[in-house]
């Protein structure tokens, strides 16, 4: 997901929302409106959702904040919600956040205490109530910058893209913690037939519904995947960490794919045509609802220079 930090004053965009909702209402009185009215009608509407997400996003930095995380559906009734309902929300995504923490620090685990040090680097406090709707916003610490690839937060939110990347949403569903409290928030959202959208200071914005959520939890369910890491030795003769590509010749084999998160800054190390040692994870895949997808991958999972297999090393008495 690409993150965004930079914002406009809130007046200015306030001023343009309320500019474009006069030229909107304008374009709707016409009575009889032609095919250009009503695509360019269209394009307003979705220039507002853009600037409503742009509104939120300054108006969360300005107060120093995080994110807004709101609610809707059978458990809010006007500016009221069910306090279990957003009790196991709010815990459902800490835990998420608390899992992917874990991973970043080699551990992954479905249940038991969260070291107070991964805990204390993603832990989301209520700092304030959404006006309009039920919502609160949250805080959570600065995450470290990344040259490469994205925070936790980011990561976290990527499991909710409309259309959520397999290089990205396998990786996190291999987490034990992410994949229990991602699962247990879609039932919930299905069971109360609920609505969540989550936007931050960095203006990523996702929605998230019941229907959508039930779709996920199906898809989860039918796709077969088999998972193993191979250990191999060869050649990087190509690698990209913008695209998060890479090659690697081994022997008469030819690997290429995606490049985990984790194993970007690694790569960023690596000068190609360097003989190195990597580690793949090799993915099969099996059909889902009726559309084919690639039936194996292997994607980067780490990798490391090693001297060239015919040279001496320096402790040989060469």
């Amino acid at each position: 997901m690409i993150a965004d930090r930079s914002h406009r004053p809130v007046s200015e965009v306030t001023q343009q929302l309320a500019d474009l909702a006069s030229a909107r209402s304008a374009l709707e009185s016409i009575d009889s409106p032609d095919f250009v009215t009503v695509a360019s009608i269209a394009s307003l509407t979705a220039h507002e959702d853009e600037l409503r997400t742009e509104l939120a996003a300054a108006s969360l930095a300005d107060a120093g904040q995080t994110m807004e995380f709101v609610l809707d559906g059978d458990a809010v009734v006007g500016h009221t919600v069910e306090a279990s309902f957003l009790a196991d929300m709010l815990g459902y995504f800490q835990r998420m956040l608390d899992g992917v923490a874990e991973a970043r620090e080699g551990n992954s685990r479905a249940r038991g205490r969260v070291a107070e040090q991964i805990r204390a680097s993603v832990r989301i406090m209520v700092a304030d109530f959404v006006p309009g709707s039920f919502g609160v916003r949250l805080v959570m610490p600065d995450q470290p910058d990344q040259l490469f690839g994205d925070d936790v937060l980011e990561s976290t939110l990527s499991l909710f893209a409309s259309e959520p990347a397999v290089e990205d949403f396998l990786p996190l569903m291999r987490l034990p913690r992410v994949k229990a409290n991602y699962e247990a928030m879609m039932k919930s959202l299905v069971s109360h037939q609920g609505k969540l959208a989550i936007t931050t200071e960095s203006r990523i914005s996702v929605r998230f519904a019941a229907e959508t959520a039930r779709h996920r939890l199906e898809w989860i369910g039918l796709v077969e995947t088999s998972q193993s890491p191979i250990d191999v030795s060869g050649i990087l003769v190509g690698g990209d960490v913008e695209r998060r590509t890479y090659v690697l010749t081994v022997d008469d084999v030819h690997y290429r794919g995606k490049v985990l998160d984790i194993a970007l800054d690694e790569l960023r190390r690596v000068t190609l045509g360097s003989y190195v040692r990597a580690r793949l994870l090799h993915v099969t895949k099996a059909q889902v609802d009726d559309i084919v997808i690639p039936a194996e991958e292997f994607y980067l999972e780490s990798v490391n220079a090693l001297p060239e297999p015919n040279q001496p090393r320096l402790d040989d008495g060469a």
